[in-house]
């Protein structure tokens, strides 16, 4: 079952934001994973697990500032699928460009350099450099963007590279 509430959540700067919680309950078998990962973590910091925390464990809770009329719950649950395996590929290029100790600023040559890895993801030969290929491609790994476009097909159930 979802759930989406409109709710107000107050910034660092003690400001109120206004967005909406999407809130799917979790299959019985990955709720009870996700309590045991809660106790397990709570005993290796020598504290006991609280009752809130194991209840919060049998779901996924997700907050966005999109209304909810032009991003549904399935469609914000099935976002979250996919960010995982897309962070998962920016991360080997940042290991593989030799990057993963350096944080972009706005305008600077870091943030452009983000961008072009951004493109490299999804596979666009034009914008991404051809070094960037060259060494992804040296580091035995399929392209990016191939990688990219079967997490899509997955979430989907649709191709979208045609």
């Amino acid at each position: 079952m979802d759930l989406c509430q409109p709710v107000p959540v107050r910034s660092p700067k003690k400001e109120f934001i206004e967005g909406y919680l999407h809130a799917r309950r979790l299959p019985p078998a990955q709720a009870a994973q996700a309590r045991q990962r809660a106790r397990a973590e709570a005993r290796k910091k020598g504290r006991t697990v609280q009752q809130r925390t194991l209840a919060l464990a049998e779901g996924v809770l997700i907050f966005t500032t999109w209304d909810p009329e032009g991003l549904p719950t399935e469609t914000v649950m099935a976002l979250y699928r996919v960010r995982w395996p897309v962070e998962l590929v920016i991360k080997r290029l940042k290991s593989i460009l030799n990057i993963d100790h350096l944080r972009a600023r706005k305008n600077s040559a870091l943030a452009d350099l983000s961008q072009r890895q951004a493109a490299l993801c999804l596979g666009d030969r034009e914008t991404a450099p051809a070094a960037m290929w060259r060494r992804w491609e040296s580091a035995g790994s399929t392209a990016p963007g191939d990688s990219l476009a079967a997490f899509e097909t997955r979430a989907t159930g649709t191709d979208q590279r045609h």
